[in-house]
């Protein structure tokens, strides 16, 4: 007497697809990001997420709202242990606008003087750094540009006064404006 007995033997993981919402190809958002997995119509599989690419939790990761830049690795494995090899992607959230601060030489932000006078913006942003600083002038003087400076120069026997607006964007578009006054 014999018996026959087939035996199978699977060493092939699985593959899926992992789609992220409110991305553009790795670039900043100022929206929640909500990973999901699948693709996998065939088989019983378990999906599994990590934040260091070691530790794997099974299931669907949750929805990210604050601001973060986090890389997270995505596989999905069968029943049998066969793990794709991880995926990574980077969530990048930034949802708070740049900060912005103007200073001047001469106390020509907020007195009379009779000297040239800059105004200066300082702009920072601490997640998707700043993308770009402008400034339009107005009043007695009209001007706008590209930079984070701007001189109103001093003629003698003239009153002047100019209002400048300086904007900050971060590279995800929040923007913040500030306004300073001119006096010559």
């Amino acid at each position: 007497n014999s018996t026959t007995y087939t035996v199978k033997i699977d060493k092939t993981a699985p593959t899926g697809t992992i789609t992220l919402t409110n991305t553009s190809g790795g670039s900043w958002t100022n929206k929640d990001v909500t990973a999901t997995m699948g693709g996998i119509t065939t088989e019983t599989v378990t999906y599994q997420y990590s934040l260091d690419d070691i530790t794997f939790t099974n299931g669907q990761p949750t929805t990210w709202t604050a601001d973060t830049k986090q890389d997270v690795y995505f596989r999905v494995c069968d029943t049998l242990g066969n793990c794709s090899t991880s995926t990574k992607k980077t969530i990048m959230i930034d949802k708070t606008a740049p900060e912005l601060s103007i200073t001047c030489n001469n106390n020509g932000c907020v007195a009379w003087n009779n000297e040239d006078t800059t105004a200066t913006a300082t702009a920072n942003d601490t997640l998707s750094d700043i993308a770009s600083v402008t400034y339009t002038v107005s009043g007695d003087v009209t001007a706008s540009g590209n930079g984070n400076s701007y001189t109103l120069s001093a003629i003698e026997g003239s009153v002047r006064k100019v209002t400048v607006t300086f904007s900050a964007k971060d590279n995800n578009s929040s923007t913040i404006e500030l306004i300073s006054l001119f006096f010559t």
